[in-house]
């Protein structure tokens, strides 16, 4: 009778951020664009292996341990490409899996040489998820980030449904599978650039509590960035980020900088709270300026 809500959609953003453990051939090529993918979503880089780490085996899975990784993006070998190197760290992967208990093994996620697809996932899945998703690297001088954009914003949806109770709930009756609000904005974007004028990009800016999110839709494809800056828990980020002085350029004389760090941390160990006066107000619009700058 056209009451009620024909359809349900929904974005996640709650939970703190990823720790990601990004493993590449060469620096820069295949461990840069996994860097990239990586900031694409609610997650930290927190530690990353490459041809060039000089490290042995065992020190290489004590780094990833004390890491507390909770997702691998393993990328590398052009289509067509390099096969021995990935051995090596799908080797080292899965000697990571079998020293932590199954709930606290990291899931997989491989964007490397489609043709090792197959049997990277047939190796790994044995001790945790791995999900196979499009070669961010298909060839040397070409880098391809949106379809694996795509897959790894379902992933990121998924262990967000396992850690957060009640999702699991939503997405039983969700119209399409739970996304990451950072992914859900950016494909928003994306689309106002396909209904827009051709000759120009369009730009979509999310300030929010824990992150800020910077996305640009240009004629269909998009670029997508997730910075730790936020107005609420973000506030540790962008403190460690700037300097006081940073902050300063946006308030009036009468705010000394004692007072201006002060309501900082405040905020941090209070990101509900809301400014009760004009000096309040005006250290909290530095804290969003300075917070897009350094995004």
């Amino acid at each position: 009778d056209g009451s009620g809500a024909d359809r349900l959609v929904a974005s996640i953003s709650a939970g703190k951020r990823l720790n990601i453990f990004a493993s590449g051939l060469l620096d820069e090529v295949s461990l840069s664009s996994a860097r990239r993918l990586a900031d694409s979503t609610y997650g930290d880089v927190v530690i990353e292996i490459g041809l060039g780490d000089l490290r042995s085996l065992e020190e290489q899975v004590d780094a990833i341990l004390q890491a507390r990784t909770e997702l691998i993006l393993l990328a590398g070998g052009t289509e067509g490409g390099a096969s021995r190197s990935i051995a090596r760290a799908v080797e080292l992967i899965s000697m990571v899996c079998r020293m932590l208990p199954k709930p606290e093994r990291p899931v997989v996620v491989f964007s490397g040489n489609s043709a090792l697809g197959d049997k990277v996932k047939e190796i790994i899945e044995k001790m945790t998820n791995v999900y196979i998703a499009p070669n961010i690297r298909p060839s040397i001088d070409v880098e391809d980030l949106g379809p694996s954009m795509k897959e790894l914003a379902e992933i990121v949806g998924l262990v967000r449904t396992q850690q957060i109770g009640g999702l699991v709930g939503l997405g039983k009756i969700s119209s399409t599978p739970l996304l990451p609000t950072a992914y859900a904005f950016g494909r928003m974007v994306r689309f106002f650039s396909r209904i827009y004028r051709a000759d120009k990009p369009v730009l979509g800016v999310d300030l929010g509590a824990s992150s800020t999110t910077l996305a640009v839709g240009n004629a269909g494809e998009l670029s997508l960035n997730v910075y730790p800056y936020g107005m609420g828990q973000g506030v540790e980020a962008a403190l460690n980020e700037s300097r006081i002085e940073d902050f300063m350029q946006w308030i009036t004389d009468e705010i000394s900088e004692k007072d201006v760090l002060d309501a900082l941390w405040n905020k941090r160990l209070y990101p509900g709270s809301i400014p009760m006066t004009s000096q309040a107000l005006e250290i909290e619009l530095a804290l969003a300026r300075q917070n897009l700058q350094l995004a």
